[in-house]
């Protein structure tokens, strides 16, 4: 038993036609305007074939509900089987409705198909003259229903295509907001990196300016300078330790247990020395280490310390604007208002659909222009 969705008594050759994508979607409406007209048409023939298949069943019914299943020679749990499946065969018969477009006529014959297949299985082991005028009725319907089809083959492609067409122009004007949004984000994004540029200008402009400032050249130059003393107390600090005998001073103090520590700690952090200088001084006036020498290296070391501690160096306000600087010029390499692969992958898609629209107007003698 075959199923048709779109049914025309007549057939119609389509003419080779040209639409422009401008114009599809109003060319689709037409042409489904026009199909309507004819299907409605064929529906009327359908439904007066329904009610002449209406009537003959409705006779196959009524010799069924008075067939006597006990009068039947098999045995009785066989009779109650069939006399069970024919009582649900009638009522899913009496259920059948065929009213509606021919989709939802369809519909109904593919659904009491598969729902009564197993009860007229059963029924058919003791029943077969009553169901096979039944299966007669039906397949007189059927027959009408396949001829129909085949003169109308070309008006059921037609109505498919159409219906396919409808949904890919749909999935296109989706994919048209989507391009839309794009550019709305696009415009975004570049508002955003036009901002971000100037702010990068203006910063700097604004290290530049600091820069080239006598402030900033003149404290640049106590930097060096204070960078230049440290080096050089470091130098003299190596100087003086040369010139300190650690060994004697351990030789003569070695029964005091205070100055052993001091001179071990001296020895082996040489800056606490320099801190405790004092203390370190008494010990070698007292062990006649003392020269002079050492006392110029002393007194070279403090003057050096103490310049180093008057410097006056400011903060380097470059130095508050370059993270600053950094954070816009990441921002900045990481914006693509122009996304390239995005928008291609869109018009890919938007490609793939209308490639998809020209193959099914082809099936309708149909091609599509620009």
């Amino acid at each position: 038993m075959g199923l048709f969705d779109f049914l025309k008594k007549r057939e119609v050759k389509v003419k080779e036609e040209s639409v422009s994508f401008n114009k599809l979607e109003d060319w689709i409406k037409n042409k489904s305007l026009e199909n309507k007209e004819i299907e409605n048409n064929i529906l009327k023939d359908v439904k007066k074939r329904i009610i002449l298949f209406t009537n003959d069943l409705d006779s196959n019914i009524e010799v069924l509900k008075n067939i006597d299943i006990d009068e039947k020679k098999d045995d009785n749990r066989t009779k109650s089987i069939v006399k069970t499946a024919l009582k649900s065969y009638i009522s899913q018969l009496e259920r059948l409705n065929l009213s509606g477009d021919i989709t939802e006529i369809n519909n109904s014959l593919s659904e009491f198909e598969q729902k009564s297949f197993k009860a007229y299985e059963k029924v058919t082991y003791l029943i077969g003259k009553e169901m096979a005028a039944v299966k007669t009725t039906f397949q007189n319907l059927y027959k009408f229903l396949k001829t129909t089809e085949e003169e109308n083959k070309e008006l059921f492609e037609a109505n498919k295509a159409i219906t396919s067409i409808k949904q890919k122009l749909e999935a296109v004007k989706e994919i048209g907001k989507d391009l839309e949004n794009l550019k709305v984000q696009e415009n975004e994004l570049e508002n955003e990196l036009k901002e971000l540029k100037t702010n990068e200008k203006q910063t700097i402009e604004q290290i530049q300016n600091i820069k080239n400032s006598r402030e900033h050249l003149n404290n640049l130059k106590k930097i060096e300078e204070k960078t230049k003393d440290e080096n050089t107390l470091k130098q003299l600090i190596s100087e003086l330790r040369l010139l300190i005998d650690f060994k004697k001073l351990t030789s003569i103090f070695h029964s005091s247990e205070n100055f052993m520590s001091k001179i071990k700690r001296y020895k082996e952090k040489f800056s606490d020395a320099i801190e405790e200088q004092n203390t370190l001084l008494d010990m070698l006036d007292e062990s006649n280490l003392n020269n002079e020498k050492i006392k110029t290296k002393f007194k070279q070391i403090n003057e050096t310390k103490e310049k180093i501690e008057s410097a006056q160096i400011q903060e380097d306000k470059t130095k508050q604007l370059e993270p600053k600087l950094k954070n816009i010029q990441e921002r900045i390499n990481k914006i693509n208002p122009k996304d390239n692969k995005k928008r291609v992958k869109i018009i890919e898609r938007k490609d793939d659909v209308i490639t998809s629209i020209k193959q099914e107007l082809k099936k309708i003698n149909t091609k599509l222009t620009k």
